[in-house]
């Protein structure tokens, strides 16, 4: 019963704050979805760019640790078989299983690498392309009277009275339009 009645007060203070919008001419609010920005058709240019520079970066290194990892779940196979023409001596046996673990020693140490080389791309690559961003929809949203911008993918429990002017589109084109950058 109490949630209804908190319910009903939201309700009846969005109408009162929408009337007053109207006669006071509140500033206006709009939505981005951020995630549009890294769509590789309708996203921005700049930062899909990053994303795939940063990937081709990080190519050679995710290939190196599959490679390790298939050779590892390979021999992990190749001990734990059941069925042997000629069953193994226990001391190549302790030694395929040493061979095994430092194999996983060596997969651990490699993707520990690639954690501090993905977040020193993220620094990189895609922050600086990010607060370009966020420079130029600050601007957008001044010139176009916005006074507050919420991001619509992130925020995903919001409660606000009035309307929401999706500008995620609009923002991607006077984005890429303003860049240096080729349409695709």
């Amino acid at each position: 019963m109490k949630k209804i009645a908190n319910i009903l007060i939201l309700i009846l203070l969005c109408n009162i704050f929408n009337f007053s919008q109207e006669v006071k001419n509140e500033p206006k609010i709009a939505g981005v979805n951020t995630q549009l920005f890294k769509d590789e058709n309708e996203g921005i240019i700049e930062l899909v760019d990053a994303y795939k520079k940063r990937m081709n970066n990080l190519r050679p290194l995710i290939n190196e640790i599959n490679e390790m990892a298939t050779n590892y779940n390979n021999l992990r196979n190749e001990i734990l078989q059941p069925e042997r023409a000629e069953p193994w001596e226990s001391s190549f046996y302790d030694k395929e299983i040493k061979r095994l673990n430092k194999l996983r020693v060596e997969i651990e140490k490699k993707k520990d690498i690639l954690d501090k080389f993905y977040k020193n791309q993220e620094a990189e690559i895609i922050e600086p392309v990010n607060k370009k961003i966020a420079e130029a929809l600050d601007k957008y949203a001044k010139e176009n009277g916005y006074a507050i911008v919420i991001d619509t993918y992130e925020t995903k429990n919001y409660f606000i009275c009035g309307e929401i002017v999706d500008i995620t589109k609009e923002f991607i084109k006077y984005y890429n339009s303003s860049t240096n950058v080729d349409n695709k």
